[in-house]
């Protein structure tokens, strides 16, 4: 049960973000929808939840793209900085 309303919760939040950041008024293009993701876990999750949104308008980019690599001891740097 625990589970079922943390997913809940999890998904209630993706939506959330995808629905401000679509609705943001950023001086772009127009070119969709871009989320970055700190690991592929997180990306595919907002894949999968901002792919139903937005009609396949979203585009993902994952920090860590290593399975191997531990989270935790990841340093940020500038490519990190510019993929937002």
């Amino acid at each position: 049960m625990a589970v079922r309303r943390a997913a809940s919760m999890l998904g209630a939040a993706m939506l959330a973000v995808v629905t401000l950041v679509a609705c943001s008024s950023s001086g772009g293009g127009g070119g969709g929808v871009r989320v970055v993701a700190s690991t592929d876990v997180w990306g595919d999750v907002a894949q999968q939840v901002a792919g139903k949104l937005a009609g396949g308008t979203v585009s993902i980019t994952s920090v860590i793209t290593d399975p191997a690599a531990d989270p935790h001891s990841y340093e940020s740097d500038t490519r990190t900085a510019l993929a937002r």
